[in-house]
């Protein structure tokens, strides 16, 4: 079972909106604004709270987050290659088509989130996914043993390549998604979602008696 680990942000946080620059740092800052289509690099956040802001459609290389928590945000179509985050919650964002490449995270917490038809690839390491929407969305290959979706929608994603051992699948709407059943072994499941897995398993459940 992941334990669950939470941003740890200063008791004091500076209300700014700074200019968005490559290869800067940003800590101990409480951030609401419109960063949307910007394209960086390099860029570091330590102790940060982003509410209400807007980074859809960014392009963000090499970006390093700690201690990052994210409120109300849109992250839509946002595209971030080689990022690099650890503890971080997203708290009830929209990241609508958005596509994390060569992703190294730790203790990333999605919760109330609208992921629909996002893109991860990478490493987790102790991810934890609450009343999240992943319908249509796809892991490419990607370890996710003890991650854990709790109360998520899973339908159509695409899981096939992924390694599921100790996943924590219960609560979540498994109808539809797509995962290779070797790799379901070991995953944790409750009795209420085995007829979701019919299709993969190739049978018909039936409970009717015959006439």
């Amino acid at each position: 079972m992941t334990r669950l680990t939470l941003p740890k942000l200063p008791k004091k946080l500076n209300p700014d909106a700074p200019d968005l620059l490559s290869e800067s740092s940003y800590a101990s800052l409480l951030l609401e604004t419109d960063w949307s289509g910007t394209e960086v690099h390099g860029v570091t956040f330590q102790g940060v709270l982003f509410q209400d802001s807007d980074l859809s459609e960014t392009l963000w290389e090499w970006t390093r987050m700690q201690d990052v928590l994210m409120e109300h945000c849109n992250l839509s179509g946002l595209r971030w290659h080689e990022a690099g985050l650890t503890r971080i919650r997203m708290y009830q964002c929209r990241l609508l088509g958005a596509q994390f490449t060569g992703l190294e995270s730790a203790h990333l917490i999605l919760e109330g989130c609208d992921a629909r038809l996002s893109f991860w690839q990478g490493n987790f390491k102790q991810a934890h996914f609450k009343d999240t929407n992943f319908t249509d969305a796809s892991f490419d290959r990607v370890d996710l043993s003890k991650a854990v979706f709790r109360n998520c929608t899973l339908s159509k994603t695409n899981l096939r390549e992924c390694k599921l051992e100790e996943t924590d699948l219960r609560g979540s709407t498994l109808s539809g998604f797509r995962v290779q059943v070797q790799n379901l072994q070991g995953a944790i499941i409750e009795t209420a979602q085995l007829p979701e897995l019919a299709h993969l398993l190739g049978v018909v459940v039936n409970d009717a008696p015959e006439t």
